[in-house]
């Protein structure tokens, strides 16, 4: 009998469709999961995200984007070049809040499938998948995904340089060589200080025996990314030298020695970033128990990682940063290392699969004890502002102001945060809060006026942003003023609006 080549071709196509349909189910069956934990993690992003109006930081982005900026606001967000670029095209089709949020949040949905990405590469799918479902519930990674800032497209091209890496040393492909460049120079556009981890990409390629020729690849592709890079760290250097813009760290404390681990579960389950508190929101046997079974995960994790890229990229730049910051101002600032914390998510996620295979009956209280820890912490995030709302402050204000009242405005930069969102008529000036002597508050304080001369009796509108817990000493200059304002005002009210204080009084 003889078959045609017809017949043959049939059947040869027959068969490659057989072949494939389970792979596309295995496929399927793989991402479904993955696109439901992303799909909750972009819910959790939306809500409330217009809740609150812009805080300073944010400000800043709209001010240097819509181009209202001064020259030395531009000059000093020009160390990060991609974010602003890619925000003026995203600010075409739309500049209020909710909008220019939401490119923020969608980078924040697509890493949490790219830490699986990357978590299954390094190690297994249930550690990817772990790692993922970490990053989509952490209250932090939400908090920033809800910013108009450029911290979720700084891990987005972090991640994405670590799993092209990881692809070049697993198989050799010259492709992904290129991409990891392309990648760590967007990276570096995007957030400077993320250069770090390029250090440990070449510590990561000279320890993978199998792949140790492409060093030298790797080394001409680096001078490449340095050259693309130089006009940036330029710009850094002379900023870091007289720009007045990086002050408020200098009035951040020297990190204490247990602040290494508090900024890991400041990543994991707090609400509030590390410098605005002293410990967690929810300070009791719980929440410290939480803390403690995730030091010990994370200790689990760096064990049992065969692969030490994930330690690498995530547990020792966090750790250079904490040195680093005992010796020049401050670094260890959770925005600032918030690109490490993919990284770490798969270090945690390691460990929980270690516990599965030693302890089953641990690893089914750890999910409950874990979900507890963020529901508590989520409540918090949505119930309570975490910034300053000037928005809201400036609602407020002008709904009770007079003519001929005089605004006083005491913040960090208050020349861009309080005018972007004030349209009354009255006069607003800033002012200072001197103390008579830093080392004795019983001395009492004062406010200095700036440019104006209130004469006694004129009521005055007194703006101030509630200092953080974690700036010591200004959160205690702030509540000494409080405390002696009756000696230079008479006051009439005090309206708390979240973080901020709208204080009517008269001069005395």
């Amino acid at each position: 009998m003889t078959v045609s080549v017809e017949e043959n071709l049939r059947v040869t196509e027959v068969e490659a469709r057989a072949t494939a349909l389970p792979r596309e189910s295995n496929v399927w069956k793989e991402w479904v999961p993955v696109l439901l934990v992303v799909g909750l993690g972009l819910c959790l992003r939306l809500h409330k995200i217009g809740e609150h109006g812009f805080f300073i930081d944010e400000v800043y982005t709209a001010l240097v984007v819509n181009g209202k900026a001064d020259p030395e606001l531009v000059a000093f967000d020009s160390i990060r070049p991609l974010y602003f670029e890619l925000m003026k095209f995203w600010n075409l089709f739309g500049q209020n809040e909710v909008w220019m949020r939401l490119f923020s949040t969608v980078f924040g949905a697509l890493n949490i499938a790219l830490v699986y990405q990357l978590g299954k590469k390094l190690a297994n799918k249930k550690v990817g998948l772990i790692a993922a479902v970490i990053l989509a519930l952490s209250p932090m990674e939400i908090h920033y995904s809800q910013q108009a800032r450029m911290y979720t497209l700084g891990s987005f091209f972090a991640l994405l340089g670590s799993i092209h890496l990881t692809d070049v040393l697993s198989t050799g492909r010259k492709f992904s060589l290129v991409a990891w460049a392309a990648a760590r120079t967007l990276m570096i556009w995007t957030l400077p200080l993320t250069a770090v981890l390029i250090v440990f990409d070449l510590l990561i390629a000279a320890f993978n025996k199998e792949r140790k020729k492409f060093l030298v690849h790797m080394s001409g592709w680096l001078v490449a990314v340095a050259l693309m890079w130089a006009p940036v760290l330029n710009r850094m250097w002379q900023l870091n030298q007289n720009s007045p813009y990086d002050e408020w760290r200098g009035n951040l404390p020297l990190p204490l020695s247990s602040d290494f681990m508090t900024m890991i579960i400041n990543f994991t389950c707090s609400a509030i970033p590390l410098q605005e508190w002293k410990g967690p929101p929810v300070q009791d046997i719980f929440s410290l128990t939480c803390c403690l079974v995730l030091a010990v995960l994370l200790g689990l994790g760096v064990i049992a990682s065969k692969n030490k890229s994930a330690v690498l990229w995530g547990v020792a730049p966090l750790f250079a940063l904490f040195a680093v910051s005992f010796f020049a101002k401050p670094l260890l600032i959770t925005r600032y290392c918030m690109f490490t914390a993919p990284f770490i998510f798969i270090v945690v996620a390691t460990g929980v699969a270690q516990l599965w295979k030693t302890s089953k009956v641990s690893a089914v209280i750890l999910p409950v004890l874990f979900a507890l820890a963020i529901g508590t912490n989520l409540n918090y995030f949505y119930n309570h502002q975490v910034h300053e709302d000037w928005r809201a402050a400036s609602k407020y204000l002008m709904t009770v102001e007079k003519p001929g009242d005089e605004i006083l405005v005491w913040n960090y930069h208050s020349q861009y945060s309080f005018p972007y969102y004030y349209s009354g008529q009255n006069h607003v000036s800033d002012i200072r809060m001197v103390v008579r002597d830093r080392f004795d508050l019983s001395k009492g304080s004062f406010v200095q006026f700036e440019n104006i001369k209130p004469k006694p009796g004129q009521r005055l509108l007194l703006v101030c942003r509630i200092p953080s817990k974690g700036f010591e000493g200004v959160f205690d200059y702030y509540q000494n003023f409080l405390e002696n304002i009756d000696k230079q005002f008479k006051v009439l009210h005090r309206e708390r609006i979240g973080m901020m204080d709208v204080i009517e009084v008269e001069l005395i």
